[in-house]
């Protein structure tokens, strides 16, 4: 488990978290289709998701000492690449999140 920064260099990957197209899991996009901020029943990315052999063909540079050790781990799979939950959570949607339950809440009346 480690930040996007990490991530992109440890795995050196092609998507980064300052990409248009920044997962590694599927082809979500900052500014197209599909959206990576479509939170509906059933998003668009969702029909991109990678399976492993996309992941090892199209998210990973060929650097010249060859890809990353851990890649090259017996039974490596891409899933087993964890998100960092301080900055997806706590940096990220929870921020919004915590906002707008604060704001709902006061528009409710909840605090008297």
């Amino acid at each position: 488990r480690g930040d996007w920064e990490w991530h992109s260099v440890a795995f050196d990957f092609i998507p980064t978290w300052r990409s248009d197209q920044f997962c590694w899991r599927c082809e979500a996009d900052k500014k197209k289709d599909p959206n990576f901020l479509d939170f509906s029943e059933n998003p668009a990315w969702k029909l991109t998701e990678r399976s492993n052999t996309k992941f090892l063909a199209n998210c990973l540079r060929s650097p010249p000492g060859g890809p990353s050790p851990l890649i090259l781990l017996p039974k490596f799979h891409y899933s087993t690449i964890r998100h960092c939950s301080m900055h997806n959570i706590n940096l990220g949607f929870a921020q919004v999140a915590c906002g707008s339950a604060l704001l709902l809440l006061t528009e409710l009346n909840f605090f008297g």
